[in-house]
């Protein structure tokens, strides 16, 4: 009976250290990520209130709300950054462009793309939606090396939501 007993202690280790040795973690379990719940949480969304007429920092993957409206802005993705670093001496300045949600209440989102330099008529610094003028000021931080890529957290949208 004690042979069948460590048989047992001795398969139950091997099937738990499977896939690695030992002291050393499991690479694929390494990899693994949970993925995101659709289920609520207790924890409230971190959510910024502005001002109309009022600059503000919209950071990467954040979200505004437009007080007294139901106007949301979430900045989501930076397309491009082709903005000449400081330490580099170039012929164009280079632009950004980046992506942000609007949401007005419980209407589905719409993506807005802004541009720092918007040369062509697809691009633009400025959008009208539903009564708000919604104005891109600037893109930080500044590349300063072209070696050196901004991580999209540190990203920081300078805008201004006005009524006409």
């Amino acid at each position: 009976m004690k042979k069948l007993t460590w048989l047992w202690v001795f398969l139950f280790f091997l099937v738990a250290c499977q896939g690695g040795d030992a002291g050393e973690p499991n690479p694929a379990a390494s990899t693994v990520r949970p993925t995101p719940s659709s289920e609520p949480t207790d924890e409230p969304e971190t959510e910024l209130t502005l001002n109309l007429n009022e600059p503000f920092a919209l950071s990467a993957g954040k979200s505004v709300v437009v007080a007294g409206t139901e106007l949301r802005l979430t900045f989501t993705k930076v397309v491009e950054d082709s903005r000449c670093p400081t330490e580099v001496t170039c012929v164009w300045a280079g632009q950004a462009v980046i992506e942000i949600m609007v949401q007005m209440g419980e209407s589905a989102p719409q993506s807005i793309t802004f541009s720092t330099n918007p040369i062509s008529t697809e691009l633009h610094d400025t959008i009208e939606l539903s009564g708000y003028t919604i104005h891109l000021q600037s893109l930080d931080p500044y590349p300063q090396s072209s070696d050196t890529p901004i991580p999209f957290e540190d990203y920081q949208a300078i805008l201004v939501v006005s009524q006409p």
